[in-house]
């Protein structure tokens, strides 16, 4: 069983991406599951900033230099 605090002010947001990665070597060493990343993002025109950490990255389907990656992030804080 689990739990969680809630903090007044804060929400909790997490975002899921999934694209083609050029280098899967770059991108392995650049995604690492507990790393902080400042996000920007476009919600109905209007642009939100937020710091999400990395709990899952995966790289997959290399062709060559292509491979697909996906990263799921979750926010540390509001997106303001």
């Amino acid at each position: 069983q689990t739990s969680k605090e809630f903090i007044a002010g804060r929400t909790e947001w997490e975002i899921s991406i999934s694209h083609l990665v050029v280098s899967s070597n770059e991108y392995q060493g650049m995604l690492k599951v507990g790393t902080s990343f400042s996000i920007s993002v476009v919600i109905n025109g209007v642009r939100k900033t937020g710091t999400a950490i990395c709990n899952q990255a995966d790289i997959g389907g290399a062709v060559g230099n292509l491979a697909t990656g996906s990263i799921h992030l979750k926010g540390t804080g509001p997106l303001t």
